[in-house]
């Protein structure tokens, strides 16, 4: 029988069967055949050769995160002009996890960022034309059916009502969390993005307006 493995922060889980290890060591085991990847290890993979491209976490850069334990999804892939995929992939040292954690669950705000990272990678690898981007989201709702557990689970994303014109692009997109076929979570943004020199000087000018009205 196959084990899961997942990081110390989520060691609650191993009360509820003897399948489920922690490991805070580098994993050196055959991965595609003796064990299941949870939640928690992506840090500790010592031969990445083995693992399917999938389970290989996206570029920071793409994610506009400053570091590399602070990148929660794998590699975001186009399945068609309009739709992708990736993968729930937390490292048991990001910055979500240090100081929140209850119970066996992973906290909405994960599942939040995760949504943030995948629709930022999305715009930046597939989307924009622009040498680099800004983006504003002028709707986010989100929908959370079922408790989402730290085991693997697949990220799916469908853009919608894509306009772009010279200085701008606006979309929606939704983005589902499944676990077992279940929609665990669901997330709908609007999203409006532009050259990012222009976007800094439109929010300069609204910040020194707001700023000098405060402090009058």
């Amino acid at each position: 029988m196959k084990k899961i493995i997942v990081g110390s922060k989520f060691n609650k889980l191993t009360s509820i069967s003897p399948n489920v290890e922690v490991s805070d060591n580098q994993i050196t085991k055959d991965i595609s055949n003796h064990i299941i990847l949870g939640q928690g290890i992506y840090n500790k993979i010592s031969t990445p050769e083995n693992m399917h491209k999938d389970f290989m976490p996206e570029r920071k850069d793409y994610t506009r995160k400053h570091k590399a334990e602070n990148v929660i999804i794998g590699t975001v892939n186009k399945i068609t002009d309009t739709t992708f995929s990736s993968q729930l992939l937390i490292n048991n040292e990001s910055e979500l996890i240090l100081d929140h954690l209850s119970g066996f669950h992973i906290p909405a705000m994960i599942l939040i960022e995760a949504t943030r990272q995948v629709t930022t990678v999305v715009i930046n690898k597939y989307l924009t034309s622009f040498d680099s981007t800004y983006a504003i989201t002028t709707k986010f709702n989100n929908q959370f059916n079922e408790f989402v557990f730290p085991f693997q689970t697949q990220i799916n994303a469908a853009v919608t009502n894509l306009l772009t014109t010279k200085t701008s692009t606006t979309f929606s997109i939704k983005i589902e969390f499944i676990q077992d076929s279940v929609k665990c979570a669901l997330s709908e943004l609007d999203i409006v993005f532009y050259r990012e020199a222009s976007l800094l000087l439109l929010e300069k000018r609204k910040a020194s307006g707001l700023l000098n009205k405060i402090i009058k």
